[in-house]
């Protein structure tokens, strides 16, 4: 069992950092391990109005979240029309089950969003991050943390 807390106070500074790399050191592992999950696609049918050929047409599979996936195909064979389908744009038949929302980056940058910084955008975009999930992210690709406040 794993337990799992962070500094959530707004101010900048070393301490901030070292702790929340600490925690991350600490429980990464821990979640992984919880958030591990798959997308289960099952029976998926789906066509275009006017479409003679359906996109996908009675497709099951699952993909651990886990992988490194890409998705690779000729233009027009349903890559980008999945993505919208996980992202519940269209209706189809059968069923696609995940453990949370999906969601498309990146996000669309109005003029007025150069002025802020990361973090302000974070929470612009995503309402509620838990911004220490970012920061061992960026710790896992050797990014100091400290960019979320430029």
């Amino acid at each position: 069992m794993c337990a799992l807390s962070a500094d959530h106070h707004d101010h900048v500074g070393t301490s901030r950092f070292i702790s929340r790399r600490v925690l991350c050191e600490s429980a990464f592992a821990c979640v992984k391990a919880v958030y591990m999950a798959q997308i289960k696609v099952n029976d998926l049918s789906f066509s275009y109005e006017n479409s003679f050929d359906p996109i996908f047409d009675h497709v099951s599979f699952a993909i651990d979240t886990s992988w490194k996936l890409g998705f690779i195909g000729r233009n027009g064979k349903g890559k980008t029309t999945f993505l919208n389908l996980l992202l519940g744009k269209y209706e189809y038949s059968g069923s696609i089950s995940m453990d949370w929302p999906c969601d498309y980056f990146p996000y669309k940058i109005l003029p007025e969003d150069l002025l802020k910084t990361a973090d302000e955008l974070m929470e612009q975009w995503k309402p509620g991050v838990e911004s220490w999930r970012v920061m061992c992210e960026l710790s896992e690709l050797d990014v100091d943390a400290e960019l979320l406040y430029r």
